[in-house]
């Protein structure tokens, strides 16, 4: 049998090379008169292009590509897909709108039908160990990559404020001086962090931050925690008897998740920890390793409360897939793992929300205050409206925002998820329907915050169910390698539009050096057994102290210091007030660099 690039070699010129050609030379002419001082989405840039140079290369592109198309069509539409794929690339790195880029990923998928392309045969004999060494080489380019845009944000004092980062260094700090999980940044006083969630997960850092006790050495952690995933992630997708190749790619696609780089590097925070213990808990289950799932259970549950959530999903997916599956010869075994898994979680989140009401400060509650309403804020009422208003969980799930934070999601995978026999699937994504799209919390349809994160090797695992069920289909096979393709170029356009939007970051922190240096000189004057009340972005630098607070906190603290840059500070303008009022209070200006910092000492 002939393979299918001799077959497509010997074909003659067909209407679907004829549109690829036509197309492919509009988007490579495009890529060459996009360059310029001159934006791309800006209308004016098409005032300094001719046009008629534009329609005379066009054609010209056309005629050589149909000209060679009647030579190796299959060289033909590999031009045309590239080129078409350099200027969606090039478009996405602008960023701007999430609409822009899932119009981009559309353009991408016609091409494909177009060209109908086999990308990937060359890896359908990827050795065991040219995986691995290949696997380990993506592990250290992608973490580098998340390391560094973590750091950047951080130490340049851009990272966006109201996350996590300081408020865990200053908990870890307090865990080093007496094993307790004490913050003053949840409520403006001092209170253990147990008492809001339940997270003993941060004693597994403890260790490494006694003995380096960094922000550095937090996000290194973190970056480690994330990319051990690949772990798991290979180990099931070789169980389920996917190819060298095909796993190979599915960690390629694992290392440029826009999602997975930014969570891991839009802040430190626990739930990073859920992508491996998750993928693990689903490597044991696969494995029918009964102690490896009940631990790896209860480190899942030891990460937050709401990990319960994910455990009851997948709970219920391997009751109902693998427990009444009449051809599995555990199929008992598995039906009582599945429902021990589901009903377990169950009762471990109900008396965590119970203790939380009652003994606590309350639950995450008000995260639904869109479906409870502002004065209602229970899950006696969020219980009742989620069974007595389905219109309004609907409206609230299906909102554009949500979905555009949701298609960014799984685009990158492309329809890989949904496309397995096993329906049973969709149950895995309850997670990503109740902790992320039905609640208002706005830090949870970010894809630069980690709350994404676990349902991310939820999708993967569904990624993976759906490759498993074509054993017949080897990786050179078109339509594997066609699904595979499309998850490729949607990544890298999800990914570089992401990155665009999130550039002003790198952008700062190259060109405004001297005021980066300024900061720094300034927070280190602060002496490390003052309390402070600061500027969200410059908590994370001060968080390894006593006490810390915001100033929305209205604590009396030896030093206030605030951040007065243009692109970051909202008080800029109010500098004279803000002056007067410190002074009413009894403190004086201990430094004062004009347009950037102002530090405010308590006056004896």
């Amino acid at each position: 049998m002939k393979s299918k690039q001799t077959s497509e070699n010997s074909a003659k010129i067909t209407p679907k090379l004829v549109g690829a050609a036509l197309l492919g030379a509009w988007f490579i002419s495009a890529f060459f008169f996009s360059f310029g001082k001159v934006s791309i989405l800006e209308p004016q840039i098409v005032y300094s292009k001719s046009l008629w140079g534009f329609l005379g290369v066009w054609v010209l592109i056309s005629v050589i590509m149909l000209a060679y198309g009647a030579i190796s069509p299959f060289m033909t539409r590999v031009a045309a897909f590239i080129g078409t794929l350099a200027y969606c690339l090039r478009v996405a790195f602008v960023g701007w709108d999430s609409f822009l880029a899932i119009g981009l990923c559309g353009i991408i998928f016609l091409m494909l039908w177009l060209t109908e392309l086999d990308l990937f045969t060359w890896l359908g004999a990827v050795s065991r160990k040219t995986r691995r060494i290949l696997t380990v080489i993506l592990a250290i380019l992608s973490g580098a990559l998340i390391l560094t845009l973590a750091l950047i944000g951080t130490l340049s004092y851009t990272a966006e404020p109201g996350n996590s980062t300081g408020l865990y260094h200053q908990m870890l700090w307090h865990m080093t001086q007496g094993f307790t999980p004490v913050t003053t940044l949840e409520f403006g006083e001092s209170i253990s962090h147990f008492a809001i969630h339940f997270s003993p997960i941060f004693y597994l850092y403890l260790p490494f931050y006694a003995v380096i006790p960094s922000l550095v050495t937090l996000y290194v952690l973190q970056t480690l925690a994330v990319l051990s995933a690949l772990f798991p992630l290979s180990m099931i997708s070789r169980k389920k008897g996917l190819s060298n190749g095909v796993t190979l790619v599915l960690c390629l696609l694992f290392c440029l998740c826009p999602a997975l780089i930014g969570g891991a590097s839009g802040g430190f925070h626990e739930y990073a920890l859920l992508l491996p213990l998750l993928l693990w808990l689903l490597w044991a289950l696969e494995s029918r390793k009964t102690l490896a799932v009940v631990i790896f259970s209860l480190l899942c549950l030891s990460v937050r409360e709401t990990a319960a959530i994910y455990l009851i999903a997948i709970g219920l997916y391997w009751l109902v897939c693998e427990g009444f599956n009449k051809k599995n010869t555990f199929e008992k075994r598995d039906r009582i793992t599945g429902i021990s898994l589901a009903a377990g979680s169950l009762v471990y989140i109900t008396v965590a929300l119970i203790l939380f009401t009652y003994l606590g400060q309350g639950t995450l509650i008000g995260r639904f205050s869109n479906i409870t309403g502002i004065y209602n804020t229970t899950f006696t009422v969020l219980f009742r409206q989620l069974f007595m208003n389905p219109a309004l969980v609907l409206y609230e799930i299906l909102n554009l925002k949500k979905l555009l934070f949701a298609l960014c999601l799984i685009l990158p995978l492309f329809l890989l998820p949904f496309k397995s026999g096993k329906k049973s699937a969709l149950l895995l994504l309850l997670p990503l329907l109740i902790l992320n799209l039905l609640g208002d919390y706005p830090y949870h349809t970010r894809m630069d915050f980690p709350y994404a994160i676990g349902s991310i090797a939820l999708l993967f695992y569904m990624a993976i169910l759906t490759l498993a069920e074509a054993p017949k289909m080897p990786l050179h096979s078109q339509k594997v390698s066609g699904w595979l393709t499309a998850a490729l170029c949607f990544t890298l356009i999800i990914g570089a539009y992401r990155g665009a939007n999130e550039s002003y970051q790198f952008e700062y922190a190259t060109g405004e050096k001297e005021q980066i240096s300024v900061i720094d000189t300034v927070l280190s004057a602060i002496p490390k057994d003052a309390s402070v009340s600061a500027s969200e972005r410059f908590i994370p630098a001060l968080a390894d102290r006593k006490e810390i607070y915001t100033p929305n906190h209205s604590v009396s603290t030896d030093y206030v210091v605030i951040d007065l840059r243009e692109e970051w500070s909202p008080v800029r303008e109010e500098i004279d007030a803000i002056k007067e009022e410190y002074a009413a209070e009894g403190y004086v200006i201990a430094d004062h660099r004009e347009g950037i910092i102002i530090l405010f000492e308590k006056g004896a």
